[in-house]
């Protein structure tokens, strides 16, 4: 058996090209089975003393149909400001957007058109790399030859170079937000149906945004953060020396306070519910 080296695999979001650390989006399709009534359900082998037996197994899936089919499924990286700025902003537009994927780098591609953002994810702790998980929903896919692989270096979004501004003026120990577009596969019969069993369209449903900030230490009064009648802003700015900042406020609101104790450090956990134009104006 021959090893190949080389990266496992090469994508492209919306042409923007991005390494990976995971990649799972592809075809799913069930098979659809329906009962029906044949007769005696009989399958005890000849030479057993039982009323009805025959010796014959009698099978049940003679009635099936292929069923419909959707290109689902995620990936992760580690973040650097353009790649999250990207996927942010199809997260919050709901925009089409193309997504190509080179396995073993260059054998097979397969490109996945019409795709939407259906949950974008972006976390970061104290001391360690941003990283970023997408879901994605898609209407079409095609398989062909890989393209050649690319070499472009990047640097990784590292915690001190994310400035969270919020509620606290605390330390911030761990920041997530996750946005989830709640898309849905809208399939059409007779004259306006695909031939191929693939959606019609995928459409965005209720936008939905939440998260978590940590701090360290306490500071937070209860009273001030859980009056149902006020919301906060939290804003997100990141330097890119290379070009364009990241620069994003959230529009929230918060949950009770989650307080614990422990013998290690003191950490005060906030989570929080996005709310009216809970991204901003795409």
């Amino acid at each position: 058996m021959a090893l190949k080296g080389g990266y496992m695999g090469l994508c492209e979001v919306d042409g923007l090209k991005i390494r990976v650390s995971n990649f799972n989006v592809n075809v799913k399709q069930e098979v659809q089975f329906y009962d029906h009534i044949i007769g005696l359900r009989d399958s005890v082998p000849i030479g057993l003393s039982t009323k009805g037996d025959v010796g014959a197994l009698n099978v049940q899936k003679y009635f099936w149909r292929p069923g419909t089919k959707i290109c689902t499924g995620g990936f992760s990286f580690p973040a650097t400001v353009e790649n999250l700025q990207k996927t942010f902003d199809l997260a919050r537009s709901g925009d089409d957007f193309t997504l190509r994927f080179n396995y073993a780098c260059d054998d097979v591609e397969r490109t996945f058109e019409f795709c939407k953002v259906n949950s974008f994810t972006f976390s970061v702790s104290a001391g360690e790399i941003a990283t970023i998980q997408v879901d994605v929903m898609g209407r079409l896919m095609d398989e062909t030859v890989g393209s050649n692989p690319y070499d472009e270096a990047q640097k990784l979004l590292t915690w001190d170079a994310v400035k969270i501004t919020s509620a606290s003026s605390n330390p911030v120990q761990m920041f997530n937000f996750t946005v989830n577009n709640s898309c849905l596969p809208i399939y059409t019969a007779g004259a306006n149906n695909t031939s191929d069993l693939f959606p019609k369209t995928i459409r965005v449903g209720m936008q939905s945004v939440t998260g978590t900030i940590v701090y360290y230490i306490r500071g937070i009064d209860f009273e001030d953060l859980n009056n149902d009648s006020t919301f906060d802003t939290i804003k997100i700015k990141i330097e890119d020396p290379c070009g364009d900042d990241f620069d994003e406020t959230l529009c929230v609101i918060y949950k009770p306070i989650e307080r614990a104790s422990s013998l290690k450090a003191l950490l005060h956990t906030l989570p929080f519910v996005g709310v009216g134009k809970a991204l901003g104006t795409p």
